[in-house]
């Protein structure tokens, strides 16, 4: 295995997109060892407190894990994270939230409909734990957005599918920001969500797949309306 030497910009992120690089052409498989941080420091031609820190960050994505004797060695389910960051870094770089919206819309009610096929109890007990949250604290917006995003990763995870799950937990937290803005700025967003997320609930509660894709989409595309009419009024 050989790594190139990088530059002095960046030289963390550079680090972890070449790691990323060999995980994802299979040059570094599931439960490869990387060498020790004062080869990589060598082969990369850096300090070893950066190469600790890029560690700490592929740790953090799941590239990497540790095991008891503190040997770093590729994660199980590296190639397929790798793949998703990949892929969440372009999103990142366009900055386009339309964009991700548009995915929303084609991912999330098809999560919504499998999560209510699946009907799994300790799922239906957390998205209810999360909408009395939301319905208690409609005045405290910090608050009713964390319930709200977990209850959407609540589905994903219903929706029995890590890719989906990962992929929409990364989505939802870039555009936590945004869904604050316009919250702040809508007076009817929040009621609206909150009988979005009281009928999809229910749905997956009855089983009902159908009434579960259609209540996620309508709620999307609710939340689109609310946004255009927020940036709208901001102009």
């Amino acid at each position: 295995m050989e790594f190139k030497r990088v530059s002095r910009l960046s030289v963390p992120e550079e680090i972890i997109e070449s790691v990323k690089e060999k995980i994802i052409s299979g040059e570094l498989s599931p439960g490869d060892q990387l060498p020790s941080e004062t080869k990589l420091a060598e082969m990369f031609g850096v300090g070893r407190g950066t190469v600790r820190e890029a560690m700490k960050v592929m740790f953090y994505l799941g590239l990497i894990d540790r095991n008891s004797s503190r040997s770093t060695f590729i994660n199980e389910t590296a190639r397929e994270k790798a793949i998703m960051r990949s892929f969440l870094d372009r999103f990142e770089s366009h900055r386009d939230a339309m964009e991700m919206n548009e995915l929303r819309k084609i991912v999330e009610p098809e999560a919504a409909a499998l999560a209510a096929e699946r009907r799994e109890k300790h799922i239906i007990e957390k998205l209810e734990k999360e909408f009395r949250i939301m319905a208690d604290n409609a005045d405290n917006l910090e608050t009713f957005i964390d319930a709200d995003r977990r209850f959407h990763q609540h589905i994903f995870s219903g929706a029995g599918n890590r890719l989906v799950t990962e992929l929409m937990q990364s989505i939802n937290l870039a555009l936590k920001q945004e869904h604050s803005s316009i919250l702040h700025g809508s007076m009817t967003l929040r009621p609206n969500s909150l009988e979005f997320h009281r009928e999809l609930l229910a749905a997956i509660k009855d089983r009902d797949s159908i009434l579960a894709r259609k209540v996620m989409l309508e709620h999307i595309l609710d939340i689109e309306k609310e946004k255009y009419s927020v940036h709208k009024a901001q102009d």
